[in-house]
């Protein structure tokens, strides 16, 4: 047996220097022969091995989305190294002496760049705590200042409650101003509540008109499909007096995962002549990342106008400046939306462009769930198997996007380098019914039309309604629409994530499972894996696919996009991958909701009212 040995370790927490001497420490015992192999608590572990056997380093990390760490480790293992153990916010890492040198940073900017990192948790962290200190002073020490800005607090909260708006919206802003008047003010001056478009860098340019005769041409085909379908001619009408046309002449292809909707997406690149427009929440460099490149060089060089666009946000820590730059030089030009570092001082976060579009040659363009991440395409495993989709617009509904495409490229001050008219449609394409993209934001509310066309699809359904969504936290409005619909005799049906990828958020569409089963709609949990895709299926007769959530953040904070399709062949595509979808799913039972974990419980019925934070 193994000869061990056991060290405590007492000199927590582990200030920078601190790291530096433990990693010391534990290549000094290396040196004697000693390999730690065990963290508990604050003990270290050893047990007797050959002189120098392992190089040890000891590294903070922070993660700033779920599963980052993982992805460094396992990024890390590639090249030989291990984890020991973890102690706080510390990793211990080791690797074998023989495999060479064991470098944790590229170079000294990465290094620079951690401790930034570190010194920003620490920041924004006292400022937190001034800011709750100062309140309690107020409190305390002013009772007739803290009375004034109670009754300041109460203002806004009949001002707030006085304007349009959802009711979450709402009664979150009124539960923080009324709790902590000082932080709930502050919070609501800094996010400018009353008017968050303001806050956004973005040129205001005329929201984009088509001619006279494409208008009448758009009246004509929303007559025909009245005729046919009152409910959703209404629905169709609703979105053409916003400026979001009807259309015939369009194929229109629904590809029922992220890998069929990815694979399509690049063959059809690579057929481009012209021009490629991409506008994604998430680009992350990987495997598909580096096929996309590929691509974008070859086209490159064939002269394509190539234009990419991404949120800072999304794709923070999985765009590195190096990809950015590498991009430029190709020839391709891109723009970042919303920078977060810009912000980082106004604790504006919330707007993101959350949109999925690509445009290929006017002719083509696509919309969905699925980003331009591994993850999307199952190239790597997070939350099991990631299950997404898309759709693919061929003919003139391909305009709405592309449209709506050199919109946000020009109020981000981007260029085109060709009158408007040259990237449209050269013709119609072969299809059935009727199509109807359109985009939503936050600079149009409190109008909201992705919310607005849910609202429509499941209250003019007659027979069946199927939804597929990664979250639910939604209004009044939205869960009365599913449970009338249900009580009515409608077959609902929801289908959500039997593995999410956050967890508190679910716990709040928990929250929700109770009154809507007892109405009589039907909730499935995908037990694959995460359930990322996005669509809504009424009658068999229309549908949404794009990259709207049943919540908050993508019905009032995010700028969205996606497709109505209606009579189209494309329906039963959709029904047959939902299908398949509940009989790999398992469905909820009221007896299942009643006895989930208590935690549950407890912070889906607290977090609720503050979705719109989450």
């Amino acid at each position: 047996m193994a000869e061990t040995m056991t060290k405590k370790w007492n000199r927590a927490p582990l200030a920078p220097e601190r790291v530096e001497e433990m990693e010391r420490y534990l290549n000094k015992m290396s040196h004697e022969g000693w390999q730690c192999c065990e963290i508990v608590r604050d003990e270290l572990r050893f047990v007797r091995g050959e002189q120098d056997e392992y190089i040890y380093r000891v590294q903070y990390f922070y993660e700033s989305r779920d599963g980052e760490k993982d992805d460094y480790l396992r990024t890390l293992g590639e090249t030989g190294a291990a984890l020991v153990g973890e102690y706080g916010e510390v990793l211990i890492l080791r690797k074998k002496t023989a495999d060479g040198a064991f470098e944790l940073y590229s170079d000294l900017d990465s290094k620079i760049a951690a401790l930034e990192k570190r010194r920003s948790h620490y920041r924004s962290g006292m400022l937190g705590a001034l800011v709750l200190v100062l309140n309690d002073l107020l409190r305390q020490r002013m009772a007739i200042a803290y009375t004034l800005l109670e009754l300041v607090a109460l203002a806004y909260v009949f001002r707030i409650n006085s304007r349009p708006g959802g009711g979450s919206y709402k009664l979150g802003w009124t539960l923080l101003i009324l709790t902590v008047p000082v932080v709930g003010l502050i919070l609501y001056w800094l996010w400018n509540g009353d008017h968050p478009q303001k806050r956004l860098d973005l040129k205001k340019l005329p929201r984009p008109r088509e001619s006279d005769a494409r208008q009448e041409h758009s009246r004509l085909q929303v007559e025909h499909l009245r005729r046919e379908h009152p409910e959703w001619g209404r629905l169709a009408a609703y979105l053409d007096r916003q400026g979001f046309p009807l259309y015939t002449g369009t194929g229109a292809v629904y590809l029922p995962t992220g890998e069929a909707y990815l694979e399509d997406l690049l063959e059809r690149m690579e057929q481009a002549e012209h021009f490629i427009f991409m506008e994604f929440y998430i680009m992350a460099e990987g495997q598909l990342w580096d096929r996309l490149m590929d691509i974008f060089r070859r086209k490159a060089g064939q002269g394509v106008e190539i234009k990419v666009l991404f949120d800072d946000f999304g794709s923070m820590m999985r765009m590195s400046e190096e990809a950015v730059e590498e991009l430029r030089r190709i020839g391709a030009e891109v723009l970042i939306f919303n920078p977060v570092h810009h912000y980082v001082n106004r604790l504006y976060f919330n707007y993101r462009d959350h949109r999925k579009i690509a445009c290929i040659d006017g002719d083509t363009a696509y919309t969905g769930g699925a980003n331009i991440a591994d993850e999307y395409a199952n190239l790597m495993e997070r939350f099991g198997y990631w299950k997404d989709d898309g759709i693919r617009l061929e003919g003139q509904g391909a305009w709405t996007l592309t449209r709506e495409f050199i919109y946000m490229w020009e109020r981000m001050g981007g260029v085109m380098h060709q009158e408007h008219d040259y990237y449209r449609p050269h013709g119609d394409a072969p299809g059935q019914g009727f199509v109807q993209p359109f985009v939503d934001g936050p600079d149009s509310n409190p109008v909201s039309s992705a919310e607005d066309a849910f609202l429509q699809l499941i209250g003019g359904a007659k027979h069946m309604v199927y939804i597929t969504s990664p979250y639910l936290a939604i209004d009044e409005s939205m869960e009365k629409a599913l449970c009338m619909a249900a009580g009515s005799g409608v077959d609902v049906r929801l289908m959500m994530p039997g593995i999410p990828d956050h967890k508190f958020a679910f716990m709040v569409a928990e929250s929700y499972f109770g009154e809507l089963l007892d109405h009589g709609v039907k909730i499935y949990r995908f037990t694959p894996g995460l359930l990322h895709g996005k669509t809504v299926l009424a009658d068999r007769e229309a549908a949404f696919v794009g990259s709207v959530n049943m919540d908050y953040r993508s019905f009032q904070l995010h700028f969205e996009c996606g497709t109505l399709l209606y009579g189209a062949p494309a329906l039963e595509t959709l029904l047959e991958d939902m299908d398949g979808i509940m009989e790999k799913s398992r469905q909820v039972t009221r007896s299942d909701w009643e006895h989930r974990p208590l935690l549950h419980r407890v912070l889906g019925g607290l977090l609720r009212p503050f979705a719109m934070w989450m």
